[in-house]
């Protein structure tokens, strides 16, 4: 049977040892803004990349890094307002291809953003303050593919563009699109006859990736 003065002895060593080990244990690192996009980058090779189809992987990727070049500085992100902004600086200098892959892996992608982005040790954290629902998704990409279609067509054209109306657009839109849902094929159907070209003057992985996903 253990004594109470060895008993208290013991004890009284054990909390000495807990607080040395408190004062080494080092503070929560805090990065700077310039640091953000490397760190969220690096988060995302090491988790939600993982579980990605290889193809897909480098389109994720670089659809995340758009995502932080339209954040910017905003100390919250609204994926309902973000999500539109994004695919539309992106429009038709991706392949139809791309947004099928973003529909079909959003979900993924908006959990790694809702567990990730707030838990980057900013000196003031950033938050996502929505989500959308998969049909909510695929009614902003598919709006955005129907304009595609028009910006393809006329070449980029803006004083063409601006002469399209809002029936037209519908027009397109209700041809792949009902209900919150995206025939693909007909989607492809769309485009394929368009082609694809890859812009010269591009790294050779970004050419790659290109040629990859548009052949596919």
């Amino acid at each position: 049977m253990v004594k109470q003065g060895k008993f208290a002895k013991s004890s009284k060593q054990k909390q000495i040892k807990q607080i040395l080990k408190a004062k080494r244990k080092p503070q929560g690192r805090i990065i700077n803004d310039s640091e953000f996009e490397n760190f969220l980058l690096v988060r995302y090779g090491l988790t939600l990349k993982k579980k990605l189809n290889s193809e897909v992987k480098e389109s994720v990727q670089r659809f995340l890094q758009q995502w932080i070049l339209v954040g910017g500085n905003q100390s919250t992100w609204s994926v309902e307002a973000m999500l539109p902004q994004v695919l539309q600086q992106l429009n038709v200098s991706l392949p139809w291809q791309f947004y099928k892959q973003i529909a079909d892996n959003f979900s993924e992608f908006q959990s790694f953003l809702q567990r990730e982005l707030k838990a980057v040790p900013l000196k003031e954290r950033k938050a996502l303050t929505d989500e959308l629902s998969d049909g909510d998704v695929n009614d902003v990409i598919a709006g955005q593919l129907a304009a595609n279609t028009f910006i393809a067509t006329m070449g980029g054209n803006q004083e063409m563009l601006q002469k399209v109306t809002q029936s037209q657009l519908e027009d397109v839109l209700n041809s792949f699109s009902h209900e919150e849902a995206i025939d693909w094929d007909k989607v492809r159907n769309i485009f394929d006859p368009m082609g694809f070209e890859i812009p010269s003057g591009l790294d050779m992985p970004t050419k790659k990736w290109l040629e990859t996903m548009s052949e596919s």
